[in-house]
């Protein structure tokens, strides 16, 4: 099995490490735009295609028990990149390039550890290393590269180092990573929660 030297440091989850490369890490937005993308309330969201259009129920997209403690949906691109895009999001990347991080960083995973990874996905790491490879100047994402769950989840959760939380209706489900701790501090921990629209867009949940 390849081996190499993973930063078990606490504070690791609450920043942008180099080896998410240089992206010009933006803070979550708190007013109701966060540059291109658009913070919406609880059951509403911008338009998918342009962030700008009229608002429309994301509500049905959520395990109903978990409506309560949801206090924001961030909307993303739709342009295939969603799942990477909410990812990113989460970990405060920047809009623009963000998503490719996040794609680098899981094949950097799944390659620099293989044997690790063929033993957990099994049939499936053929499809995830290909899915999660990105060339260096694509742009959006075909089908068969969409993030899906819960195929990526152990893969983002531990790339990152984070808890990651889906709460879409009839699927809902968390990873934790499985080569390290989160941090024990509440204080330090990520979780990045998700949500996903009729198995064709995710939007990133902001919990209470």
């Amino acid at each position: 099995m390849s081996k190499r030297k993973h930063d078990d440091d606490d504070s690791s989850t609450r920043r942008v490490d180099r080896g998410f490369e240089s992206s010009h890490s933006t803070k979550e937005a708190s007013t109701s735009r966060h540059k291109k993308g658009k913070v919406v309330p609880q059951m509403r969201r911008a338009s998918r295609r342009t962030q700008s259009g009229s608002n429309m129920a994301y509500g049905h997209c959520l395990e109903p028990d978990w409506l309560p403690h949801v206090e924001a949906i961030i909307d993303v691109v739709f342009d295939g990149n969603c799942g990477y895009r909410c990812v990113a999001s989460g970990l405060a990347l920047a809009d623009v390039d963000g998503w490719r991080i996040v794609r680098r960083r899981m094949y950097d995973e799944i390659i620099g550890y293989e044997d690790f990874w063929r033993e957990v996905l099994g049939s499936s790491f053929e499809t995830v290393k290909n899915a999660v490879h990105c060339p260096e100047k694509q742009e959006g994402a075909s089908f068969k590269e969409w993030l899906t769950l819960p195929d990526m989840g152990l893969l983002v959760s531990t790339a990152f180092n984070v808890i990651l939380v889906n709460l879409s209706h009839g699927s809902a489900s968390t990873f934790l990573p499985l080569r390290s701790t989160p941090p024990s501090s509440l204080h330090n921990r990520l979780i990045i929660a998700m949500a996903n629209e009729r198995n064709i867009h995710w939007v990133r949940c902001s919990c209470v």
